[in-house]
């Protein structure tokens, strides 16, 4: 059974984890200081209904994520932790990516778009492919996904693409959702050759 503190831990490690350059996965969630908040109550809650450090983590990790896809930016989701909304995102994250969901979603995806010319970037614009993401035609597991198929193609993007802000935050966070995700790397591979 998961408490307060360890929720709070959890919740502030992934919130820096997202926002800066420690690194949730090397330090296990922990941090050496845990600041107080006002909303004690929330935490206290969370780790009664969600009792066990996986769950809390996914919770988080779910609306994290959703915050970024919506609003584009890296930011703390809403102030009420508790409400139905962030456990029906939670609930919807979970089958987006468990049991294989990732790899059915890639083909699936594969299978409609034109990945060859949605990888290619013209001087001074986007990659059609994040264009597709943008609006909701591919999700943001596709496009990590891009990434373990071809580990270089966001670094290329960042060099031939003029954007200081909007699309470095986007790879920073592909690059950091990327560890959360239990994707089968053959598969993906696989698919993607098979597509080309």
């Amino acid at each position: 059974m998961i408490n307060e503190h360890r929720t709070k831990e959890i919740f502030q490690s992934l919130s820096l984890h997202f926002k800066s350059n420690y690194d949730y996965i090397k330090y296990n969630g922990h941090l050496k200081n845990i600041t107080c908040r006002e909303n004690e109550f929330w935490f206290i809650s969370l780790s009664k209904r969600l009792m066990t450090e996986e769950n809390v983590k996914e919770f988080f990790i779910a609306n994290f994520v959703n915050t970024f896809v919506k609003d584009n930016k890296i930011e703390t989701f809403g102030k009420s932790f508790s409400n139905k909304e962030n456990f029906v995102i939670r609930d919807l994250w979970l089958k987006r990516v468990k049991n294989g969901a990732i790899e059915v979603n890639f083909e699936n995806v594969l299978n409609k778009i034109d990945i060859k010319k949605d990888l290619k970037v013209e001087k001074d614009s986007y990659p059609e492919i994040y264009s597709k993401y943008l609006d909701g035609t591919v999700s943001l597991e596709f496009m990590v996904c891009i990434d373990l198929v071809s580990p270089k193609i966001y670094d290329y993007w960042l060099k031939n693409i003029n954007d200081p802000v909007l699309f470095p935050t986007f790879v920073k966070f592909v690059k950091k959702y990327k560890p959360f995700l239990e994707i089968d790397k053959n598969i993906i591979i696989k698919t993607f050759k098979e597509n080309l």
